[in-house]
């Protein structure tokens, strides 16, 4: 069985990065992405996590900010809370891409693999 989402959006607000009671970082932030399809738009909850020497959740706390064009690659959970279920995606890839000082966008992946400096078309518009 496979359980792998590929997403492309803009970070809704600065990603909030906490720990657990066992010392495990974790980023979390909402991500908007547009259907391909009229003019609507789907926000997505976010869950970068700190695995032993692989600190996405780092990496994401300190470079990404509201706005940040975004690619994720992980997997789709429901979860249960207060008899409520929620959807959510455990990233395990992050590429994103920022302006710096007026240059052009450029994308990073932050996975402890290197860096990928392929850029990446923002060719949509995301309503705020």
């Amino acid at each position: 069985m496979i359980n792998k989402v590929f997403l492309s959006g803009r970070i809704c607000k600065d990603p909030e990065m906490t720990f657990t009671s066992s010392g495990k970082g974790v980023t979390k932030f909402t991500l908007a992405v547009n259907r391909s399809y009229g003019d609507e738009t789907d926000f997505i909850r976010i869950e970068c996590w700190n695995r032993g020497k692989y600190e996405l959740a780092k990496y994401v706390g300190n470079d990404c900010r509201k706005g940040d064009l975004v690619m994720i690659e992980g997997e789709l959970r429901i979860d249960k809370y207060n008899d409520n279920y929620y959807t959510k995606v455990n990233a395990d890839k992050v590429i994103y891409s920022k302006k710096k000082n007026g240059q052009s966008n450029k994308s990073q992946q932050n996975n402890n693999q290197g860096n990928n400096d392929d850029g990446f078309d923002d060719n949509f518009d995301v309503p705020f």
